[in-house]
């Protein structure tokens, strides 16, 4: 009974269409799974671990039934693979070992709009219960497919709500799918999937569903994402979507030690005093004295006052005091700013934010040119 409450829609009553209404409603969904993948050929079968969260789209997005969490590992003699697949209001994540890939809808539209668009066609996406939904939804409607439903039956001694579908495209057997729902709020326990059956490509997946409850999402913005993986981010990011994205945003809060060995710290929503230019800056990098020297150049011919921030990359005290030498007004030297990179979306060498009194970034530059201090000047000035 009180698993009852977890869910909105029970099984008083009802076909096939009342567990797609009550798996496309599922709202907070979590569970365990473990996948398995029987091969026709023998030998061990692969078995995916994962756990799972997802809850119903919303803001009006219709690229996608539900915003999604899925984090999986895999162990073989050669050790243990990882990742997530993570989607939501149209941006689409996928961590595969030392990969990430992204999509953002509004950058580009076009992996979003494909007939098996990144967000709804991933590996494991169709476990989640608004993608059976979905999958429910055909089963009962395309003449390719055939299906009985059992809302009260007995499985493997065990009270549950079953559906069999075959599909089969002309004359062939497709697939065959058994789906094994709990009786009360029809989300999966089990699922069995025989593609190609009796043929020499024939693969069997078994889904076994552990632990399904409610739960806060996880994963569901990309601050929570980073906050969950902040190594896969920090690593493996392959785009400046995210920096890019900054404008108009806070400026993350954070604490540093400088190299005085003191701390500078501030709030997310802390104001500055004028203007800054927050300089991300890797010692290892060949342009990084001459950057430096550009941004100083900058804020001396700057006709207002505007102060510096040069957040280093790495621990090296000495490599960066040899390289900022005597620190003059209105700069502040940090170290070990890796944190605060991964929290703007920075992933190359140098980048610089320009923020306003305000606490708000209203501009970036991204790498080194000749002419950087001009363009210091050039997008300061207009705050």
């Amino acid at each position: 009974m009180a698993t009852a409450l977890f869910f909105p829609r029970m099984a008083a009553s009802g076909g096939i269409e009342s567990v797609i209404d009550s798996l496309s409603a599922a709202r907070n969904y979590h569970s365990g799974a473990t996948v398995t993948v029987q091969l026709p050929q023998g030998g061990d079968d692969i078995v995916y671990n994962l756990e799972l969260w997802s809850t119903p789209s919303v803001n009006g997005d219709t690229l996608n039934v539900c915003n999604y969490l899925i984090d999986w590992n895999l162990t073989t003699d050669n050790g243990t693979s990882k990742g997530f697949t993570a989607y939501h209001d149209g941006n689409f994540y996928r961590n595969n070992d030392e990969r990430l890939q992204e999509n953002h809808f509004r950058w580009d539209s076009i992996p979003f709009l494909m007939r098996h668009p990144v967000q709804s066609s991933s590996q494991f996406t169709d476990m989640l219960p608004q993608m059976l939904a979905r999958e429910l939804q055909t089963v009962a409607s395309d003449s390719t497919w055939s299906y009985t439903f059992s809302p009260d039956t007995l499985y493997r001694g065990k009270s549950s709500a079953v559906i069999k579908a075959r599909q089969r495209i002309h004359g062939i057997n497709a697939r065959n799918v058994l789906y094994v729902l709990d009786p009360l709020t029809f989300m999966p326990v089990q699922i069995e999937r025989e593609n190609n059956p009796g043929s020499i490509s024939e693969q069997m997946l078994i889904i076994r569903f552990t632990g399904t409850d409610k739960a806060e999402p996880q994963g569901m913005t990309e601050d929570a994402l980073i906050a969950r993986y902040p190594t896969v981010f920090e690593k493996f990011r392959e785009s400046n979507f995210s920096l890019e994205s900054m404008r108009g945003k806070y400026l993350p809060g954070f604490s540093l030690p400088t190299l005085s060995n003191h701390r500078y710290s501030r709030g997310r929503t802390d104001r500055f005093q004028v203007p800054v230019v927050v300089a991300f800056i890797d010692p290892s990098v060949a342009t990084a004295s001459q950057t430096i020297s550009e941004i100083r150049k900058a804020q001396q011919m700057m006709p207002r006052s505007i102060d510096v921030i040069f957040a280093f990359i790495g621990s090296d005290r000495e490599g960066v005091r040899e390289l900022t030498g005597q620190s003059a007004a209105g700069e502040q030297v940090l170290m070990s700013a890796q944190s605060l990179a991964r929290d703007c979306g920075v992933t190359s060498t140098p980048s610089f934010i320009i923020v306003g009194e305000d606490g708000i970034v209203k501009d970036i530059i991204i790498g080194f040119n000749k002419a950087l201090s001009t363009v210091v000047i050039e997008k300061t000035s207009v705050l």
